[in-house]
Parts: structure tokens; sequence; C-alpha cells
């Protein structure tokens, strides 16, 4: 199939005008900007997760309380989300979601600035951190999938690869900016101050709910809207619509699967790897993935620049970073001494950014959402979303904790590499059905 397709105009070489033509445009560089702050918000309880749990949670507690704690109520109520902004998106458009998220994401922010230590009000503390936590995961999953939508909606189509690949770098410079601002605060101020950095996003945060109310509709919606009545907003009603059964809804769980449980493995699995095995203390691995994420920065940066500037087929090129990740995976697997130390330290670093590069979606996610109609685009994408976070939720805080408990942690690797196999089908069976639509330029109705 892919054979037949014809070199279109779509794959065509982008010129750097072309490529940075709607960087003038306000509309994109402010959803791009508070996307940056609201995954700065998840990132900093990705990484500072032994700092907060240490804050809001008992000492006493087992190693899976704080991985519950932190990780679960975000997860968790992800399908509400989809639920309800999916529906919302659709027949109220994309900037009312986005508006939306920024104030919840801000006010929670705020809020969990100022709520006292376990020592001092005890479980009440752990109780706010999980609403909090709730309220943030319901907001968060609106604005990964709108932010995306958004773009898609207001850029030339074979430019959204390169839009998409900001954004993603965008979230991955959080991560950054998340592990500098936490290393300077915990060298100049102590452990016990890792919290200025919620301080520093909520003053960022207030200032993008601010400017956010001055967004313009999506361009493309702007342009349905005018032709066509968007559908009335009915939650239960729209639940139902949802393409459930349609091979691109159920591929598209499969290709937004893999990253988070990569991510998972590569940066709070190893980092008992780093702390037991290598001697780092808190701030080193702090300080260690900070550079990892750089180099992730930078390996995704150079591949977007040249899918676009080479004229690559995007496809072709995700096949090849999976394929990639795949035999990196197999030698984790079978023939290192990953978690017993085995690698140098270059090694393991190395592998982070790697893994992870492959599974990164930016120069393909423009498919997955034109797959589908723009009357339903916004929900369909967020449910699909949702139930990929739900399902990675179960595999990395059930059956990866298990595994590291209980098991040989190489089958932990295992696992990945059963993940990143359902991610390359996903693709495959995904694609073929569409890409000739894209290339022809053809609505899907």
């Amino acid at each position: 199939m892919l054979k037949s397709l014809k070199k279109t105009a779509y794959f065509q070489p982008l010129t750097l005008k072309e490529l940075t033509y709607n960087f003038k445009d306000r509309n994109i560089i402010s959803v791009m900007a508070g996307n940056f702050f609201e995954f700065f918000d998840l990132y900093l309880f990705v990484h500072l997760s032994s700092y907060i749990t240490a804050k809001f949670i008992s000492p006493d507690a087992p190693k899976i309380i704080e991985s519950l704690t932190v990780f679960a109520p975000i997860f968790l109520i992800t399908p509400l989300s989809g639920f309800i902004f999916g529906a919302v998106g659709d027949s109220l458009g994309r900037k009312k979601v986005l508006t939306t998220t920024t104030v919840i994401m801000t006010l929670c922010t705020g809020i969990l600035y100022f709520i006292p230590p376990y020592a001092s009000i005890g479980l009440m503390s752990t109780l706010c951190l999980v609403l909090l936590r709730m309220i943030q995961g319901f907001s968060l999953g609106a604005e990964a999938v709108g932010c995306s939508l958004y773009i898609l909606e207001s850029v030339e189509v074979r430019t959204y690869g390169f839009y998409r690949c900001i954004v993603g770098l965008g979230e991955t410079m959080s991560t950054v900016a998340v592990l500098a601002f936490s290393s300077i605060a915990i060298y100049f101020f102590g452990p016990q101050h890792w919290d200025l950095c919620l301080l520093i996003n909520i003053v960022f945060l207030v200032f993008f709910s601010i400017q956010r109310r001055t967004l313009e509709e999506s361009k493309d919606y702007q342009k349905f809207i005018r032709n066509k009545t968007p559908r009335p907003l009915h939650f239960l009603r729209n639940f139902r619509e949802l393409q459930w059964t349609k091979r691109n809804f159920v591929c598209q769980i499969g290709l937004y699967l893999c990253y988070p449980i990569i991510f998972s493995v590569m940066y709070y699995y190893t980092k008992f790897l780093l702390i037991g095995s290598y001697g780092m203390s808190l701030n080193d691995v702090i300080l260690h993935n900070m550079w990892a994420a750089i180099g992730e920065c930078v390996l995704c940066g150079i591949f977007s620049m040249l899918i676009l500037k080479l004229g690559w087929h995007p496809l072709r090129s995700h096949v090849l970073k999976l394929i990639s990740g795949i035999i990196a995976l197999v030698f984790l697997a079978f023939f290192s001494d990953y978690w017993s130390a085995g690698l140098p330290l270059w090694a393991i670093t190395f592998f982070q950014i790697f893994l992870l590069f492959t599974v990164s979606r930016a120069e393909i996610i423009g498919f997955l959402f034109q797959a589908f109609h723009i009357s339903w685009r916004f929900s369909n994408a967020i449910s699909g979303w949702a139930i990929a976070r739900i399902i990675g939720f179960i595999v990395t805080t059930f059956v990866l904790s298990y595994v590291w408990e209980a098991c040989d942690k190489n089958v932990i690797f295992v696992i990945l590499l059963v993940c990143m196999l359902l991610h390359l089908l996903s693709a495959l069976f995904f694609y073929p059905s569409y890409l000739p639509y894209v290339a022809s330029g053809k609505d899907d109705e």
C-alpha cells in the first residue's frame, strides 16, 4: 500500500519560510506557551514525586502508595475529562476548552502551594493532594488534545507535523524547566523548598489564563460553523455516537499507549536504579534526568526538521524509528544487565533518550486527528487518549510495580517490547486506509 502512494505535494520538502509562517500568529504562540506551563505542572509531579510524597503522605506508607496518590488521580479522571470536554469542544468550540483548562490548572496549582504538610494536618493533607490531582487530571486531558487539535486546525495541513513537533518539544522542554528550576531551588534554599516551582508556575498560568481569553477560534472550526451548525451539547448522545468499533479509533489507542509506559520506566523506575546501584543522590538524579530530557528534545527536533526539509514520508519515518526502538529493547531485555548496573552511566542515558524518541508521535499525530470528521473530532481524539491513559496507568502502577518487586526486572523490557509491537501494528493498520485521503486533500466524511 505504501509503495503505491505517489509522492504528492504533501510530501515535498518545505522551505524555512513555509515552515515558520504561522509563528506570526499570536493565537498559536499563546496556545503553545500555555500548553508548556500545564505540562510543567504534570512533570513536576513525575520528577519530584519523592519530595512531594514526603510532604503530603505519611513516611510509613508503602512505596505503591506514592504511585497511587501522585499518579492515579490524574489518570483515573481522564475518562470523565473525555466525556465532558469532548462534547464541549465539538459543540462550543476549541477555544472554550482551552480557556477553561488553563483556569482550572491555575486554581489547583495555587491551592496546592498553600496546603499544609502531612506533619501538620495528617491525612487531610493527603486527601487534599488527591482531590487537586484529580481536578488537574480532568483539565490536563483536554489541554493535551485541545492544544494539538487547535494547531492542526489553524495551519496548513502539510506543515502540521512541524508545529506538532514544536508542541512536543515544548512539552519535553517543560521537563527540562522543572528539573532546572527544582535543582536551583533545592541547591540554594534546600530540599524543603522544591515547591518554589509551584509558585513560579502559578505566575505564568495566571498570565496565560488571562491571555487565552483573547484567543480566536481555530480556523477550520470557524469555517465549519459558518457552513454547518455544530451538534447541540448533549453528553450522553455524544458518548453513544463515538466510533468505538472503527479501526482508526482502536488503532489510535495503541498509538497513544506506548509513550507514557516507556516514560515511566525510563524516568520513574530508572530513578531507583540510579540511586541504588550508581550511588546517586536524589538531586543527582534530577540533574541526570534534565540532561536526558535535553537530549530527547535535541533528537526529536533534528528528526522533525529532517522529515520536513527532505520531504520524507511520515509513516515510513515513524516505522523506522519504531523498528530501531524494538531492536534496542531486545538488546536491553536479553543481552544486557541494565537493572544490575551492568551498563555504564552514559549507556543508561542513551537508552533513556533513544527509547522515548522512538515512540514519539509528533510527526504522525496530525493524521490521527484528521482521521475523524471535524464535527466529532475532539470527542473521538480525547476519548482514545483517555482510554490509553487508563490502560497505561494499570500497566505502570500495578503490572510494572509487581514485576519490580517480585520478578526478574528484565521482564519490564519484555512488557515494553510488547507495547512497542502493539504501537507498530497500530501504525500499520491505521495509516493504509488514510494516507491516500491525506495525499488527495479530500475531506473525510
